[in-house]
Formats: structure tokens, C-alpha cells, sequence
């Protein structure tokens, strides 16, 4: 029996492939490194829960019924509360958990992209993608990323034949006490159903994903009636939640910017970037790009027009995020495929960028949170920021000490220091460890 013969550009071209993936592998080790080796928090939100945690449970089974709070997040509450109740004085312990975390994640996203036909491989694209970074970054955090877990449980669930498919149903209740956003998991449960509407299981698709949309239609209803939001809250009109959606889609690609509300205009610069990558999605599998963009779009304009269901949602877009670049990952042409190369590594470097920002901003608020230590006892001190590090973090810690009433506090606050973080106090000056 002759074997047939191998192309050697065949041959070539799988290398090439596989080396990619390995690259792609490399790079978000690097970022996931970055945001586990912080040693500080990137906000003053942990730093209220871990004041609040001093005399605070870490659970309270009447969480589940108190709807008419600002946030309705329970089980993720819960989950945050754990962490840091255990590891609260060891950040990078905290950090870490929050990678192997996301990690497992990306293990469910990967399962869930070979049932749908894209291969599981490209979830890996998930550890360097900008939209990703936050969610991992932030301690609080843990909200969206254990929302996150539920939903691509339930997608699995709603993928999977006979009867089986009923428990999707369950694991969308624990979604949405993780955290509100998780009420767009709607649209991907109905495009789930469509795409099994010929199945023989289809009447069990139906049936849940038919309870998923009455859960979604009902909790909504509930959150606009009794939930409480400050006087600065307010819902976004039209052309807010338009601004909103520019600045998310800008975001990948502006390198720099810390998050989307630091995306400033003209707005086409990043957002070229997210149409270019709609466009060439469109030519290589229309249906599949139209179901990503419908994916990772519902998180971003459900929060953005409905406050209560809260508009900080970008972890949850990845999944959506990865069907847009499986469905350009099918079209043929060379010059498309040189352009997708170029907005993932745009989006490598952003996540780079963003990893590092980051791990400084945690060096600063732990150098700040020194320095409120070594400034106990004294009447008043001034803090001195080095320039270039993210003087908002200083900001951050003088209200986060007026808001807790922390003592002593900060006088004033300065960009001045030629390095590091500098105490001031009663007139001699000290210099922090680096």
C-alpha cells in the first residue's frame, strides 16, 4: 500500500500553527504572572472589606433576600468575603487565586468551544485578552469570574443531550447571585436553543431555555422596582449607553488605558480595531460572528442602560470575544489573516500594558498603606507621589481613610518624589522601601 505524500508547505504551515499557540501560551503566562505577583490591591474596595471583615461575617444566609441594595451579589459577596478573610494580609495569595480561577475558566470555555465546533485551543486567547485583564487583576473581581463559571456551566449543561440540560436551569439562579450581570447569559441561552432546534432533545431545550427567559424577565422586573441606587446613579440614556459601548469597544486596543472610562476620544482609533475584527469575523462565518458580537454586546448594553444590573461586565464578554475571533480565524484570505495577527498582538501588548499598570498600582497602595503605618501617632503627614505612578491611587487611599474614618490622615497629597513613595511627617522626610 503506497502512503500518499506529504506537502511539505503543509507540513510547514501545522508547525508554524502549533508554534503560534505556543507563543500564545507564553504571553498570557507572562500577563497572569504579572497580576499574581502584586503585592498590593489595585483598589480601596478590598481595603473597606478587609476593615469591614475585622468584626464582619463572612456569611449571612439573609444576603439572599436583601434585593433592594445597590448590588445584589450574595454567593459572590461570599466568595470575595472567604478570600480575603483567610489571605486578606497576603495579597499575592489572593492574586494567585484569582489566575487558577480564571484558568479553570478558560478550561470550561475550551470544553464549550468543541461542542460548539470552534476548536478549544482558542480559549487560551483568553489569558491575553485586555477584556479579561480586570476581571483577574481586581481582587473583587471574584464576582465576575465565579458568574462566570455558573454560566459556562449552564452552557455546557445546555449543550448536552437528553434530559441533562434541565440543570442549566440552576446553575443561572447561582449566576445571577454571583453577581446581576450574569441576567445577559439570556441571549447566548436562546442562541443555544436556535442553533438545537432540529435536536430530539429540543423539547428540553426549549423548556429551560424558555425558564431562563422568565428568571431573566422576572429578576429584572424586581431590580427596577426595589433596588436602591445613590443620587449619582442614574440610567443612561441613549446616548450614554452609546458612549458606554464606543469606549468598551475602543478598549482592547487603546493601548494605555487603564479601563474603559479612561478610554478618551476620538474613539475610532481603538474602535477601528474592534470593526475591523467584526468585519473579517463577517467573512469568515457570518452566523457565528453575529452570535459573538450578540455575546459579548448583551453584558456590556444591559449593565450600561439598567444601573441595577450593573454596568461593570467586561469579564463577562470574553466568551463573545472568542467566537468573534474563531469566526475570523475561518476566512481565507491572506491580507485578513495578516490583519487578525496584528489586532491580536495589539491585544497582547494592551494586556501587557495593563498587567503592569496593575501590579504598579498595587505597589503604590501597599507603599501608601506603609506609610499610614510608620505615620501612626503623628497629627497630620503629607504623602509625596513618585511621577508617573498612578497618583489616583493616593487619591483613592485619602478618601478611603476619610471614608473609615482611618487615623491619622493624609494633610495633602503631591506628585513631587523623585522615586518611590515619601512620608513626610512633622517636618523630616523618610523614604519607604521600594
Amino acid at each position: 500500500m503506497v502512503r500518499p505524500v506529504q506537502s511539505p508547505v503543509v507540513g510547514t504551515v501545522r508547525a508554524s500553527g502549533a508554534w503560534l499557540w505556543v507563543v500564545v501560551a507564553l504571553a498570557g503566562a507572562l500577563v497572569l504572572g504579572l497580576l499574581a505577583t502584586n503585592r498590593g490591591y489595585f483598589g480601596t474596595e478590598e481595603l473597606d472589606l478587609l476593615d469591614e471583615l475585622v468584626d464582619g461575617p463572612w456569611f449571612r444566609l439573609a444576603w439572599f433576600g436583601e434585593f433592594a441594595q445597590q448590588h445584589y451579589r450574595p454567593l459572590g459577596d461570599t466568595a470575595l468575603r472567604s478570600q480575603l478573610g483567610i489571605f486578606g494580609d497576603e495579597p499575592r495569595v489572593i492574586h494567585s487565586l484569582s489566575v487558577l480561577h480564571h484558568l479553570a475558566n478558560v478550561g470550561l470555555l475550551a470544553l464549550l468551544l468543541e461542542r460548539l465546533g470552534p476548536r478549544g485551543r482558542l480559549a487560551l486567547l483568553a489569558l491575553l485578552l485586555p477584556v479579561a485583564a480586570p476581571g483577574v487583576a481586581w481582587a473583587a473581581g471574584a464576582c465576575d469570574r465565579l458568574a462566570c463559571t455558573w454560566l459556562l456551566a449552564a452552557a455546557l449543561l445546555l449543550t448536552a443531550r437528553g434530559a441533562l440540560c434541565r440543570f442549566a436551569l440552576p446553575c443561572v439562579l447561582l449566576a445571577l447571585a454571583s453577581k446581576e450581570s450574569a441576567i445577559a447569559f439570556v441571549v447566548p441561552a436562546l442562541l443555544l436553543a436556535w442553533r438545537r432546534r432540529r435536536d430530539a432533545d429540543r423539547r428540553w431545550i426549549f423548556a429551560t431555555t424558555g425558564a431562563i427567559a422568565v428568571v431573566a424577565v422576572v429578576f429584572t422586573l424586581w431590580r427596577l422596582r426595589v433596588a436602591s441606587l445613590p443620587a449619582t446613579a442614574t440610567p443612561a440614556n441613549d446616548s450614554g449607553a452609546a458612549l458606554e459601548l464606543l469606549r468598551c469597544l475602543a478598549f482592547p486596543f487603546a493601548l494605555g488605558a487603564a479601563d474603559p472610562a479612561a478610554v478618551s476620544g476620538p474613539y475610532w482609533l481603538g474602535g477601528a480595531g474592534s470593526l475591523a475584527l467584526l468585519a473579517i469575523a463577517l467573512c469568515g462565518a457570518p452566523w457565528l460572528a453575529l452570535a459573538g458580537l450578540a455575546c459579548a454586546a448583551a453584558p456590556l448594553l444591559l449593565g450600561a442602560v439598567v444601573p441595577q444590573l450593573d454596568a461593570d461586565s467586561l469579564y463577562l464578554a470574553t466568551p463573545g470575544c472568542i467566537l468573534l475571533v474563531a469566526a475570523a480565524s475561518r476566512c481565507r484570505g491572506g491580507a485578513a489573516r495578516v490583519v487578525l495577527g496584528a489586532l491580536l498582538a495589539l491585544c497582547t501588548v494592551q494586556s501587557l500594558l495593563l498587567a503592569a499598570h496593575y501590579r504598579q498600582a498595587g505597589f503604590a497602595l501597599d507603599n501608601l498603606r506603609q506609610a499610614h503605618a510608620r505615620a501612626s501617632g503623628l497629627e497630620h503627614f503629607d504623602i509625596y507621589c513618585a511621577p508617573g505612578s498612578p497618583s489616583s491611587i493616593a487619591e483613592r487611599f485619602v478618601l478611603h481613610g476619610e471614608h473609615r474614618g482611618l487615623q491619622p490622615r493624609p494633610r495633602r497629597v503631591q506628585v513631587e518624589a523623585p522615586r518611590a513613595f515619601v512620608l513626610e511627617a512633622e517636618g523630616s522626610v523618610r523614604q519607604l522601601p521600594q
